[in-house]
Order: structure tokens, then sequence, then C-alpha cells
């Protein structure tokens, strides 16, 4: 069942991202959400500036401007503590989130339950229930010798979800 779900909500977002519709909120928002250590800012400064060089754990959120073709964006990187997650689905600011990217630790099984927490209490939110936006799930430190792999991390989120 749960997996029927992600399925449908994966397609809607996608649907909703390819055919344009509109939705309420600005949308001018990419969104970087996931726990402490799980690559996020390293990912941020990638994307942002197309650098790579050593980071540590955000006390603060990142935030610059981010443009993708005609389109300009605020780019942010939450921290990986529950007030940004609360942040996040606060619904005056994810209405105006177009892309949430949940950012999980593929090398870390420990990580994985607040990973499920977090996709469960958006998937339940009344923000998300209103407008869904573009969410995905990117599985970071694929290059660790501890990576559980795709197969195993899809089955422990549709198990927790």
């Amino acid at each position: 069942m749960i997996p029927l779900i992600l399925a449908v909500v994966v397609i809607i977002g996608l649907l909703y991202a390819l055919l344009g519709k509109k939705k309420s909120g600005n949308q001018n928002v990419l969104a970087l959400i996931g726990e402490r250590y799980s690559g996020k800012t390293q990912l941020f400064v990638r994307i942002a500036g197309g650098k790579v060089f050593p980071t540590v754990p955000s006390i603060k959120n990142n935030q610059t401007s981010y443009k993708s073709g005609n389109k300009s964006y605020e780019f942010i990187d939450y921290c990986g503590d529950n007030i940004s997650k609360d942040e996040v689905l606060n619904p005056e600011n994810y209405v105006n989130i177009h892309t949430l990217i949940h950012v999980i630790d593929g090398s870390d099984p420990t990580k994985l339950g607040d990973a499920c927490l977090f996709l469960y209490r958006l998937l339940v939110s009344k923000a998300y229930q209103k407008r869904e936006c573009n969410y995905v799930i990117y599985l970071n430190k694929s290059d660790n010798e501890n990576f559980l792999g795709k197969a195993k991390i899809v089955k422990r989120l549709e198990d927790e979800v």
C-alpha cells in the first residue's frame, strides 16, 4: 500500500512540474532538508557554486539565489535540526516551495528512522495535503563503503512509513 502511495505522490509531483500547473504561493524556493551530517551543505555548495570543499554542519540555514534557465529561485539549505524541519512544514513557508529535496545519508542506517519520520510528517501535514510540491529523495554518500544500497533504503522507507 505504501509503495503505491509513494508512487502516486511522485507521479503527481512530476505531472505538476511537467505540465506547469499553477500552484498557490510564489513557488520560488528550492529547499534542501535532511539530518545533520547527511551532506546537505556540500550538495548546496556544489549546486549553487559548482565548487567542492570541506564543510561543517550548519548552525543556521544557508540561502542563495539560484537561476535555472529563465527561472530564478531562492535556494535554501535547512539545518538538520527539528526546528528547521518544522519551519519547512509550516504552511506559510511550505506554500512557496517549488521543490523539496530530502537528502538522506545512505551510509548511516541510524539516520533512516528520522528520515522516515520527516517523510511521514510531510505526507500527513495539512500544507502538503492542500498542495503537493515536487519532492525528491536524494540518497547521498553512495561512494561510501558503508552505503546500504538503493533497494535496502527504499525497503526501509516503505516499511517505516
